[in-house]
């Protein structure tokens, strides 16, 4: 098995192998509705058979001719006359589980959806590998009839394995927060001892036990007391003599 990208099936012949069995899908619808319509059911009865035998043709009728064996394992009537296959992403022959899922819940049951359809159809052309929703619902891809031609064969190519997601530039990982700072159990009692006072500067006095404060100069002593200038002022008053003072 080469499994390079370019085993992958192109476009244009998926959407031709899908106009295809779209198409056969009709034709045998068409037939129903004659055999009813021929075996004398009315018109309205003809239409549900119709439209009865177009989904249940196109929702079982792809899931059914994948689970063949052999060489045409994954392929349809269209895919084989194209020339491609469905194969699944392990490199295992397609079995009823994800034919199923691909086709009946991919596309049947999603495609009740408005305009899904048509986004499903469209996005393999903007798709790495080529895949539309419905492939990478059930884990398919469709590639070249040619890039399997042995299904024993059970390695899986580069190519169909999941693709990491694209890293933003610039993006770096998120620093490893530091661990966080050991803290040391406080001291018990018996190691713990009063710290020392601080020591003062060399240049300044230290007020330890004993000082006392430089005394400052001795005050000038007190002038001799007059005690007839101080009598004879008390008797006579700052306002002249004394009323009491005899004239």
């Amino acid at each position: 098995m080469s499994g390079g990208s370019g085993d992958l099936a192109g476009y244009g012949p998926r959407v031709g192998a899908t106009l295809l069995d779209t198409l056969l899908v009709i034709v045998a619808a068409s037939a129903a509705a004659s055999v009813a319509i021929a075996s004398g059911a009315p018109a309205s009865v003809s239409g549900y058979v119709v439209f009865g035998a177009i989904g249940l043709s196109y929702l079982l009728y792809a899931p059914v001719l994948m689970c063949r064996s052999g060489s045409h394992n994954g392929q349809t009537l269209g895919k084989q006359a194209l020339s491609i296959r469905v194969v699944r992403q392990d490199a295992q022959p397609m079995t009823a589980s994800p034919a199923l899922l691909r086709e009946f819940v991919g596309k049947g049951v999603l495609g009740l959806i408005p305009l899904f359809t048509i986004v499903d159809y469209l996005f393999p052309l903007g798709d790495p590998r080529r895949q539309a929703i419905h492939d990478k619902l059930a884990s398919t891809f469709v590639v070249r009839a040619d890039a399997v031609p042995d299904l024993d064969d059970r390695s899986v190519p580069d190519a169909w394995k999941p693709q990491p997601a694209a890293v933003p530039s610039g993006w770096a990982p998120p620093a490893t927060p530091a661990p966080a700072p050991v803290r040391e159990p406080p001291p018990s009692s018996a190691d713990w001892t009063r710290p020392a006072p601080p020591r003062a500067p060399a240049d300044e006095p230290s007020f330890g036990e004993g000082f006392a404060p430089p005394a400052g100069p001795p005050a000038p002593p007190a002038p001799p007391r007059d005690r007839d200038r101080d009598d004879d002022e008390e008797i006579r008053g700052p306002f002249g003599p004394s009323t009491s003072e005899p004239s």
